[in-house]
């Protein structure tokens, strides 16, 4: 969403440029001089079209805001995108609808791909706050961990984390896990089964660097970036955020120095209507408590 002269209206644009299962309706987003962003984008499924409703007012000097959405069909997706960039090139596709099939046997190799490192993957994830690359990265970890080669399923990657969290101590009947990215109720947790994990992870120098650099940094980036501006945990904080209809998580590490490092976990839940700018307050105060206990000011 791109500003544009206060009072004007706003341009809305998708990246990448959407094929035919996308549509974008602009419900007039205006550029305003006073008061605060306030962005809203509807996801709704249409027949087989899903329709991205993006409403509101975006504040004028803040240039543009990304909002990142997840599709319902990314092969389909990602096919599009591929078709058109096939066209585009010079390449004829005979094609006029996309349909998924095993593939044959018989199928040549034209090129491979490999994706980034892991470590930039989760620093996507975590920053973004991308469920989407979540959910792939507990089915990729399935797959690399199962014991005979195959595809990347939720089974397997169940299964690789029970084997971790059972390893921590973490019997599997005293928690749920159903996806990567935590939506759809799928799962239930407590905040020390989550600061467990956080101090193994912590304790553990091939993974720990990597998740704490992965984690959104209070007031400067992330989905952390407009918290705790002139506060005492201001760039001392690094946590992922969770959200659902009655409930807000937060959930990672303050420090001030290599020296002292708090892991924390906080799950607020049934969170009353009208409520939940008062439970991210409360929580922001929390983490600024913690933050002031270690020595920051």
């Amino acid at each position: 969403v791109v500003v544009a002269e206060p009072g004007g209206r706003a341009r809305v644009t998708l990246d990448p440029r959407p094929g035919p299962s996308i549509k974008l309706v602009n419900k007039g987003v205006v550029s305003v001089a006073k008061g605060r962003t306030r962005l809203q984008v509807a996801v709704k499924p249409k027949a087989d079209v899903l329709e991205l409703t993006v409403s509101g007012q975006i504040k004028w000097g803040e240039g543009a805001w990304e909002i990142r959405k997840r599709v319902a069909d990314p092969a389909r997706f990602a096919g599009e995108i591929f078709r058109r960039a096939l066209i585009e090139h010079g390449i004829k596709v005979k094609a006029r609808t996309l349909g998924k099939a095993a593939v044959p046997p018989t199928a040549k190799v034209l090129a491979v791909h490999d994706s980034v490192t892991l470590a930039e993957v989760l620093r996507t994830m975590n920053k973004q706050s991308d469920n989407y690359l979540a959910e792939c990265v507990l089915k990729t970890l399935g797959a690399e961990t199962r014991p005979t080669p195959g595809p990347a399923t939720w089974i397997d990657g169940r299964t690789a984390l029970h084997d971790y969290l059972d390893r921590l101590g973490m019997p599997k009947a005293g928690y749920r896990v159903d996806n990567g990215s935590g939506l759809f109720d799928a799962t239930e947790v407590s905040a020390r089964q989550m600061t467990t994990v956080l101090a193994a992870a912590h304790r553990d120098y091939r993974v720990g660097p990597d998740l704490v650099a992965s984690l959104p940094v209070g007031g400067i980036d992330g989905t952390l970036a407009r918290r705790w501006r002139g506060h005492p945990a201001r760039g001392r904080v690094r946590a992922k955020t969770g959200s659902l209809d009655k409930v807000i998580t937060l959930a990672g590490y303050v420090a001030v120095d290599s020296e002292h490092t708090l892991g924390f976990a906080i799950l607020v839940n049934d969170i009353p209507p009208g409520q939940r700018a008062s439970a991210r307050t409360v929580t922001d105060d929390i983490i600024d408590a913690l933050a002031a206990y270690l020595g920051a000011t």
